[in-house]
């Protein structure tokens, strides 16, 4: 795979060796692996853009009404506790906590969050 997981490995075992962290939540070398591809296919990654000129003959005029929904992040990115910040932008999307509208988004997961004085979905989210 090129990724060289056995030292990274070594060294997160060690880690939660000294945690003393529960034997359900320690991952085998395969889990471990498989989460680090999953976290670097989704680091920096390029989307494609629309694109430009006439619409095509054959192109389907009607399009799906229905929006997909963002991906989960992944558990290590969702709980690391490093860069996430709010970022308050213009459209409202569904809290994915709560499902009330909301305009406040995480930078890192880039998913809506509620950051008001009644709900803290954001803190909630990152931490739970």
């Amino acid at each position: 795979m090129g990724l060289a997981p056995k030292p990274r490995y070594s060294m997160y075992w060690s880690t939660e060796l000294r945690c003393d962290a529960a034997s359900s939540s320690q991952k085998d070398l395969m889990h471990f692996t498989l989460d680090v591809a999953e976290a670097l296919t989704k680091v920096n990654k390029a989307y494609a853009r629309k694109s430009r000129g006439r619409v095509s003959a054959t192109a389907n005029t009607e399009t799906s009404r229905r929006r997909v929904r963002r991906p989960e992040p992944t558990t290590a990115a969702r709980f690391d506790k490093v860069a996430h910040w709010p970022e308050i932008i213009n459209h409202k999307n569904r809290c994915r906590n709560c499902q009330k509208t909301s305009k406040v988004r995480c930078v890192k997961c880039n998913i809506h969050l509620c950051l008001t004085q009644q709900r803290n979905c954001f803190q909630i989210y990152q931490n739970n």
